[in-house]
């Protein structure tokens, strides 16, 4: 496990970094949560005097905006879910693809490691820091909820926002690794991350405005881990995260068969 925790070291700054962009985003979003509420019949008019499809379009739900996690995850959670996937992007670019670049996959290739013990040991640090992340951005929202929201509000409908984040990034996990493994360069990696994770999350939204868009929603995985369903009816998609789960690991089995069989690029 020598390659992994050297991962582990080397990719230690970033994530500390990522983490504290996580800890600032939720310091500056949830102390507004009491100030949106106490000005909420305002809101609430202001919302009334809006185009239908502007309200569909941007998650402009009138429930949402009674209720102290429906403030958070109304548009709060589409900015996780972002730097979600550009931290994925990230850490994956820099055990990956930057192999790739600066041409040190080679210098591991020819020590005593198999490619399988190389991409497992990488796929490790990758999880690894995904849990972490997910556990601090759960943990310091539930406390900050705790310290400087008034209002009542449902604590299991934040864990189910950590449980959600952690979906994400793990889908976006496998999608960068295949992306990653087969362009070879990082920028090519983060570009398609954004790509998909903007495609698929205001695709999804923007689906709600029109049947002829319901395949866009389909194909989005954040159709079926949804934001609104679980603040007002306290759905909790727990089994639809596990299935997300499952073919984010498919999409990993694909990269892995990738990995041991593509030739790496001489420039």
């Amino acid at each position: 496990m020598n390659l992994y925790i050297k991962e582990m070291k080397f990719n230690l700054k970033s994530f500390l970094i990522w983490s504290l962009v996580f800890i600032l985003f939720l310091s500056m979003y949830v102390p507004m949560t009491d100030l949106i509420l106490d000005e909420a019949d305002a809101m609430l008019s202001f919302l009334d005097s809006l185009p239908k499809f502007l309200v569909s379009a941007f998650n402009l739900d009138k429930d949402l905006f009674t209720k102290p996690e429906g403030i958070f995850g109304g548009e709060g959670m589409s900015f996780i879910y972002i730097l979600g996937a550009i931290f994925i992007a990230s850490m994956v670019g820099n055990i990956f693809a930057k192999e790739y670049e600066n041409k040190t996959i080679e210098y591991l290739i020819v020590k005593p490691l198999s490619r399988k013990d190389i991409f497992i040991q990488k796929l490790l640090c990758l999880i690894s820091y995904t849990i972490l992340l997910n556990l601090i951005f759960t943990f310091v929202m539930l406390i900050e909820f705790k310290l400087l929201v008034n209002y009542p509000y449902n604590q299991n409908v934040l864990i189910a926002f950590g449980y959600y984040s952690f979906v994400s990034q793990f889908f976006f996990l496998g999608i960068s690794m295949i992306s990653s493994i087969f362009f070879q360069k990082s920028s090519m990696n983060t570009l398609i991350s954004l790509a998909v994770v903007i495609y698929m999350y205001f695709g999804n939204t923007l689906a709600k405005m029109s049947e002829k868009l319901i395949l866009i929603s389909r194909m989005s995985i954040y159709n079926y881990i949804p934001i609104t369903d679980t603040i007002i009816e306290g759905k909790f998609y727990y089994v639809n995260g596990l299935f997300i789960i499952f073919i984010s690991l498919i999409l990993m089995a694909v990269s892995y068969l990738i990995f041991i069989k593509k030739d790496i690029k001489i420039d």
